[in-house]
């Protein structure tokens, strides 16, 4: 049999420009495609890069909203004691009535002088201070644990924000009344746990000292708590001093809940005439060690 090559190699050059006629177009249509993904994934990007910047802005412009336009600053109002006031007893309760039209959460600072002088040292910062955080339209309460001496002017001063404006009071002050010579001082008695920086104490502890009184008064012992820039009142204890001899009391400081954390405690006893401060006593809660 004779082949005819002609006719072969025409044919096989016709499925040879079909072949490479398609690879063409495969080449091709992959190139458009990727482009196509390339594009596409460029667009996106760059709309997700202005929805974005968008956002960024909305948030500044809402900022700037609040700050100067939409947001109202919040209000302080009824000063206890009353500024002035005379015959205040020792280490009294002040409070202020905070209050904010955008019904904001208020963090609350209350800012305690020492005897006479509103701008002495007393404590590294130059007063005594601690803070709360209340809801809005709240009386809000402390102690001014400075105030521990008869007949002598005191000075104090509260500052609020609402996260978006800081209002400050003015400065108050009042009076303590004048000392009964008649009546002796209630006394604060080692031992005293915890205190000393110890380490290791479990959360919420029941802390404990010893008072007695010479004229067998009625005591009350009112336990403080302090953390980092916030104060709690823990509640306070009756005390009955009739024996004459040192009373154990003992409070559960219920806010020491933070592993880890430095706290310090400590208490006001008053039997009604005379007032007097215990010392502060520091101690960390379980995991943390001494610093060095």
């Amino acid at each position: 049999m004779k082949l005819n090559y002609r006719k072969i190699c025409r044919s096989n050059e016709g499925v040879s420009e079909v072949i490479g006629g398609l690879l063409l177009i495969t080449i091709v249509v992959s190139f458009m495609t990727s482009l196509i993904l390339i594009s596409t994934n460029y667009i996106d990007m760059q709309e997700n890069i202005v929805n974005s910047n968008m956002e960024a802005c909305k948030r500044f412009i809402d900022y700037l909203n609040n700050l100067f336009i939409g947001n109202a600053p919040p209000v302080i109002s009824d000063p206890h004691p009353t500024p002035g006031e005379i015959n205040v007893p020792k280490a009294p309760v002040c409070s202020v009535f905070v209050s904010d039209s955008d019904d904001s959460q208020l963090f609350v600072t209350f800012f305690f002088y020492p005897s006479g002088d509103s701008d002495s040292v007393v404590t590294p910062e130059g007063y005594h201070k601690e803070s709360f955080v209340v809801g809005n339209n709240t009386v809000v309460k402390c102690v001014d644990s400075l105030a521990t001496t008869s007949n002598t002017v005191y000075y104090w001063k509260v500052s609020v924000s609402d996260g978006h404006q800081t209002v400050n009071s003015d400065k108050y002050y009042f009076t303590t009344k004048a000392a009964d010579p008649s009546n002796a001082p209630p006394k604060i008695l080692e031992p005293i746990w915890p205190k000393d920086n110890v380490t290791g104490v479990q959360l919420s502890p029941p802390a404990y000292l010893f008072v007695s009184d010479t004229d067998s008064d009625s005591l009350t012992v009112n336990f403080y708590l302090l953390g980092k820039d916030v104060g709690w009142d823990e509640g306070s204890v009756n005390v009955d001093s009739s024996s004459h001899g040192p009373v154990k009391v003992t409070h559960n400081l219920a806010h020491a809940t933070g592993d880890g954390m430095q706290y310090y405690w400590f208490v006001i006893v008053s039997d009604g005439t005379n007032v007097v401060r215990s010392d502060n006593y520091y101690f960390y809660t379980l995991s943390i060690s001494t610093p060095t």
